[in-house]
């Protein structure tokens, strides 16, 4: 497909299809990819009910929402969510910092 060339007439269109295998695991594995990339259990549960989502939107309406809720929350026990926090200090004492050149001649090391 990337060998392709570029035709506006005939744009590549990301299509899904449904996969043959156990829809709760595989849930279960893109909960915890996306907890692992920092989003929380909350907001996990809003893009489920967002159709604009579909892999989620599916899961979420394939095994129901009692059963949706209790996978979010055993993944959100177990997973847990990415966060750090940056701090940064000024520095205790400023430096002053000077830079200078001189011309070597070609030949001359010193």
């Amino acid at each position: 497909m990337s060998q392709r060339p570029w035709a506006p007439e005939a744009p590549q269109i990301l299509a899904g299809d449904v996969v043959p295998g156990d829809t709760a695991f595989m849930l279960r594995c893109m909960l915890e990819e996306l907890m692992l990339s920092g989003l929380s259990a909350a907001q996990l549960r809003a893009l489920a009910c967002d159709a604009s989502y579909q892999a989620l939107y599916a899961g979420r309406a394939t095994l129901g929402d009692a059963a949706f809720d209790g996978l979010l929350n055993d993944v959100s026990a177990r997973v847990g969510r990415l966060s750090c926090r940056v701090c940064e200090s000024p520095p205790e004492q400023a430096a002053a910092l000077t830079v200078h050149g001189r011309i070597v001649p070609a030949g001359n090391p010193t």
